[in-house]
């Protein structure tokens, strides 16, 4: 095997570390941003939901049920919120393994361009 040949390998296997890291890279990317916009939404709206079962007028509704709807719209949130938390931190682990075996095709990208220099000059 020679150098070029050497320098075509290293290429190939970059450029597929790269494409890999754009392949799983930006959805992951893209889904955190979604996560954090549900947050933020959850959050307005279980605030508005709060707001408004807290000015429920009482002659129709009991302060029971009024309790009830405040609680069942709190153990709401607060599961989606959770379910969401924990999401996000298994997430946010993933794009820096990504990101990393993308500097590694680069790198081999690189040095493989290189070899092919160097045994195009020594040919």
């Amino acid at each position: 095997m020679n150098i070029n040949t050497l320098g075509l390998i290293l290429d190939v296997v970059g450029i597929w570390l790269l494409a890999l890291d754009l392949i799983w890279g930006l959805p992951v990317e893209n889904k955190l941003y979604y996560i954090d916009k549900k947050l933020a939404n959850d959050e307005s709206h279980y605030e508005y939901m709060k707001n408004l079962i807290s000015n429920y007028p009482t002659p129709p509704y009991t302060d029971k049920e009024i309790n009830t709807l405040q609680k069942e719209n709190d153990d709401y949130y607060l599961l989606s919120k959770n379910k969401m938390k924990e999401e996000k931190m298994i997430l946010e682990k993933t794009p820096f393994k990504i990101a990393t075996w993308g500097l590694i095709g680069l790198i081999l990208a690189s040095i493989g361009f290189i070899l092919q220099i160097i045994g195009s000059w020594t040919s």
